[in-house]
């Protein structure tokens, strides 16, 4: 097997950029209107988010580039450009016309390809969607029960799902990869800049709110406070959605230095990791231990030497028996006193905590529902929220005309007092994430029962493990491995994420996710070296799969 030449450098090559040539100008190019668009033009997102008639633009523009360039497959790209604007409408129309070109151009080519787990589970998904639609059509859903949801809930999956069927080359997997990392770099800039042009340089000191555990008063008088823990959020909709494309971008650049083993990007991981922590992104921090415990046993451990990990387990056993009780006993009063007590212990007051509580009442019946679920769109994911006027509070409706008002009457029985408009005017006071009454996992298991909750898990298990199973094949690109490694995080984070928001639900989350498993997914079966071309389809990493995609047979 022999390397493929890349823009004049060789694949594996020690001097070659493991991500690729040209993300550092994409980064520098992408730096310029993020600055535009998050310093100058929506400094506060959450006093005033880009409009849809002012995103629009931005996305055909982009939209124009790709095709121009002849690589309309990357068109593919558009949810992922979108997640970069401060719309929260954007994302829906960049899915729709994404997912419209692939359907257009690629419907056939995804009908004959054969099948794999991931495509089957997916189908089981979608099996179970339209079977529990049609149990509880007329009396939980109604007839737009199910468009809405297939926007909101399953546009990423369907994307993915007939994306993979499209002859992928090696161009326009490096090309994608050096996408994903220039749009996350970009961010750099406004959330560096942002607190120079607000007047509140105080934001560089928000990493250091961890530090609040010392209770050392001087050091307490540095740490920021109050509208600083939430001014960075680059162009992006939240300082948590940055925060979690920021979370994405360092696991895989965690990836490369342990598939790399040498140091590579250490200075950009640095700065990504502090302007992570300024985003203040407790519950992302939170939701990243699960993943991060797998990514770390998968990936990082296997990747340290012999000796670094016998002082490892060394350090453990030392820290352990010295520093142990003492970190044992404050994380105890951290939680304790943090979230226990303000968000547990006054759950009658917590509309999140209720409605765990009352949908768990619900499924307790043991009834058909309990088992098939409420039906897409009917109770507690976006589909179900974003039309329950009559129930949760909403200062503008969102929706088109012609899609009419509906609340369930299961969701409206838990709902009704959850999110009422003294609730959210009291919102500055309190955590969102730990209070609001959205949830994109209580809406998964209300929605889909038991029996369908158990197909989607299989479905999500199913793609973090070809993530895993594409780090280990030695024969894919580095930063194929690398994407596939960063998926198997981002499933089980995005899992966890779910149980504090709608982020299944929210197009610049999923976003990125998708994209890694379209990189993991497609660049490691044969790609062909000319755009256009085709290449044999089969499951990643399958035995029919003897090429991957950064080398090709010598002659």
């Amino acid at each position: 097997m022999t390397a493929v030449p890349i823009e004049g450098t060789v694949v594996g090559s020690p001097d070659a950029d493991p991500i690729g040539t040209g993300w550092r100008r994409l980064a520098l190019l992408l730096s310029i209107p993020a600055v535009l668009i998050g310093v100058v033009a929506y400094p506060n997102v959450q006093l005033a988010t880009m409009p849809l008639g002012a995103a629009l633009p931005v996305l055909l523009a982009a939209a124009a580039l790709i095709v121009l360039s002849g690589r309309t497959r990357l068109l593919v790209l558009l949810p992922l450009i979108s997640a970069y604007l401060p719309s929260a409408e954007i994302g829906f129309v960049a899915y729709l016309a994404a997912l419209g070109y692939f359907v257009l151009v690629y419907g056939g080519a995804r009908i004959v390809r054969p099948l794999d787990a991931p495509d089957w589970a997916l189908l089981a998904v979608l099996l179970w969607t339209v079977t529990s639609w049609l149990a509880n059509l007329g009396d939980q859903t109604d007839l737009w029960s199910l468009p809405v949801f297939t926007l909101t809930f399953l546009a990423p999956w369907l994307l993915l799902f007939v994306a993979r069927a499209a002859p992928w080359t090696t161009g326009e997997i490096r090309t994608i990869v050096v996408t994903v990392a220039g749009l996350a770099a970009s961010q750099l800039a406004p959330a560096l800049l942002k607190p120079i042009a607000a007047g509140m340089p105080e934001a560089y000191s928000v990493p250091l709110i961890p530090l609040q555990v010392t209770r050392v008063a001087l050091i307490r008088n540095f740490l920021a406070a109050g509208e600083a823990s939430d001014l960075t959020s680059g162009s992006t909709p939240s300082a948590h959605h940055l925060g979690i494309a920021l979370m994405l971008f360092a696991v895989f650049l965690v990836a490369l230095n342990a598939g790399a083993r040498r140091r590579t990007h250490a200075g950009l991981l640095a700065v990504v990791v502090f302007v992570f922590l300024m985003t203040d992104s407790k519950h992302v921090i939170l939701s990243a231990v699960p993943a991060g415990l797998i990514f770390g046993a998968a990936v990082i451990w296997p990747a340290l030497a012999r000796r670094w990990r016998r002082l490892l387990g060394w350090a453990a056993v030392l820290v352990a028996v010295t520093a142990g009780p003492v970190l044992a006993v404050r994380t105890a009063r951290i939680v304790i006193d943090g979230l226990w007590r303000p968000y547990i212990v006054l759950a009658k007051i917590n509309p999140k905590v209720q409605l765990v509580v009352r949908t768990s009442q619900l499924l307790g019946r043991g009834d058909l529902d309990t088992w098939i679920g409420y039906g897409p769109g009917s109770y507690a994911t976006r589909a179900a929220t974003i039309r329950a006027t009559d129930v949760l509070f909403k200062e503008a409706q969102r929706l088109p005309d012609f899609i009419p008002p509906w609340t369930s009457p299961a969701y409206r029985s838990v709902a009704y007092d959850l999110y009422t408009a003294d609730i959210v005017a009291t919102a500055q006071f309190r955590s969102g994430a730990l209070t609001n009454p959205f949830s994109s996992v209580v809406g998964i298991v209300a929605e889909y029962g038991i029996g369908g909750s158990i197909v989607v898990a299989i479905f999500l298990w199913l793609l973090a493990r070809e993530g895993f199973r594409r780090w280990r094949d030695g024969d894919a690109e580095l930063r194929v491995r690398a994407a596939g490694a960063t998926l198997g995080f981002a499933v089980p984070f995005l899992v966890v994420l779910g149980i504090f928001d709608s982020y299944f639900e929210q197009p610049d989350i999923t976003a990125a996710i998708v994209t890694l498993a379209l990189v993991t997914l497609a660049g490691g079966r044969p790609l062909t070296g000319k755009s256009g071309g085709g290449g044999r389809s089969g499951a990643a990493g399958s035995p029919r799969d003897p090429v991957p995609a950064a080398t090709s047979p010598q002659p």
